[in-house]
């Protein structure tokens, strides 16, 4: 699905792959948060040109390092995507999207299988969203935004079925 942000990452974070060239398997394993502060806003994060989704809003959050607990790759996530720092809380979902026939970025198929987690992250003490991890990231702009706010802006499929 070209619409869902998990579908084609470059190679990176959070992925495992038996091999190079055509038809390997590439798994991911990524986090998410749905990430509120004490008024009732919603922290989002717009996708880069030149990724899956590309000017979509998604969740904060992205793929662990190996070796990575889910909620410290949350943290760290969140805080290079949107420069805020917050308390994880409860787990919200477990979902998994699988694409046998995923374009890869060097033009070849790729088998492709993501898992993606989402967790409720508060956020007390909110600050300007700012994107601070290295240039070429994933990630343009991070926004609060109220609900009805929301409700105007183009989602992934994943931000949409979460908020």
């Amino acid at each position: 699905d070209p619409d869902d942000p998990d579908d084609a990452w470059p190679v990176s974070r959070g992925m495992a792959m038996d091999g190079a060239g055509p038809n390997h398997r590439v798994q991911r394993f990524s986090t998410y948060a749905r990430a509120t502060d004490l008024d009732g806003r919603v922290l989002l994060a717009r996708i880069a040109t030149g990724y899956p989704s590309a000017g979509r809003w998604h969740l904060p959050g992205g793929g662990t390092d190996v070796g990575e607990a889910p909620a410290e790759a949350l943290l760290r996530e969140v805080t290079e995507e949107t420069g805020q720092r917050g308390r994880v809380g409860r787990l919200l979902s477990v979902s998994h999207r699988h694409n046998p026939v995923a374009r890869g970025w060097e033009g070849y198929p790729i088998n492709w299988h993501t898992i993606r987690v989402v967790y409720e992250l508060s956020v007390d003490e909110p600050t300007e969203p700012r994107v601070t991890e290295a240039a070429g990231g994933s990630t343009v702009e991070a926004a609060w935004m109220r609900p009805s706010e929301v409700d105007r802006q183009t989602l992934t499929d994943l931000a949409a079925a979460v908020l």
